[in-house]
């Protein structure tokens, strides 16, 4: 079931790519603050929505990861005020987005070592694919933006 919601924020990723790359481009935003402000806007939209349509109730014995969610704001939006950068240098989003999707590696990476998933990995083989995988990332990145 995960791989659903998976390809789904991957498409959702890739058109943002496309709409990112027209943003830094067109003749209406003069500038990645003011691209980001508007990116912010339509986040907190579709959060408020979400929160009140879709609200949980939560036990007392959980606690609100809201700390945790304003970490990810700030590192989604520096990614992507430097991607508007990377566009505005005359970067084309079929070079730039295949670079910027090496974060992959940083994740498995930080998964690995920070959360301890590594123990997931069983066998040779899982860690076979996991390589195998990393350097296809990798190597596509690399090979794609040159």
């Amino acid at each position: 079931m995960w791989q659903i919601w998976a390809c789904m924020a991957s498409l959702s990723f890739g058109v943002a790519a496309l709409l990112q790359k027209l943003a830094a481009t067109g003749k209406v935003m003069t500038s990645v603050w003011e691209y980001l402000i508007f990116q912010g806007i339509a986040t907190l939209i579709l959060g408020a929505i979400g929160f009140f349509i879709f609200r949980e109730q939560m036990t007392r014995e959980e606690v609100p990861a809201y700390e945790w969610a304003i970490a990810v704001g700030v590192m989604l939006a520096l990614g992507a005020a430097l991607i508007f950068v990377a566009y505005r240098f005359g970067g084309d989003a079929s070079r730039v987005q295949p670079l910027v999707n090496t974060n992959t590696l940083i994740a498995v990476i930080l998964g690995l070592v920070v959360l301890g998933e590594w123990h997931d990995l069983h066998t040779v083989i899982d860690w076979v694919k996991l390589l195998i995988g990393a350097g296809a990332i990798l190597g596509g990145g690399i090979l794609i933006s040159m």
